[in-house]
C-alpha cells in the first residue's frame, strides 16, 4: 500500500503497447539491450534493462523501450476508441 500512495496516477501498459501499433508518434523511445533472466534462484523471469550509460552499446540495443509518452494525446486516442468517436 505504501508503494501506491507514493504514484499519482497509475500505467496503463497494455493500452500503451495499442497505441503505439497505432500511432507511434505518441511516444518517444530509446534502444537499450533488455534480457530475461533464466539462471537467477531469486531473479528467474525477469526482465533486465541494461540502463548504465557506460555499458550501452548501440549494436547490443535490441528493444526500443517507450521513455515518454504524450499524455494527452494518448489519452485522447483511447476515449474516442472507446466512445466510438
Amino acid at each position: 500500500r505504501s508503494l501506491v500512495e507514493k504514484f499519482n496516477g497509475f500505467s496503463l501498459h497494455d493500452p500503451q503497447a495499442i497505441a503505439y501499433m497505432v500511432d507511434p508518434t505518441l511516444f518517444r523511445t530509446e534502444k537499450y539491450k533488455v534480457d530475461i533472466e533464466v539462471h537467477g534462484e531469486l531473479t528467474r523471469g525477469m526482465t533486465v534493462v541494461e540502463r548504465r550509460y557506460y555499458r550501452r552499446v548501440k549494436e547490443d540495443a535490441n528493444t526500443d523501450i517507450i521513455v515518454e509518452a504524450d499524455a494527452k494525446r494518448f489519452l485522447k486516442l483511447i476515449m474516442d476508441r472507446v466512445t466510438g468517436e
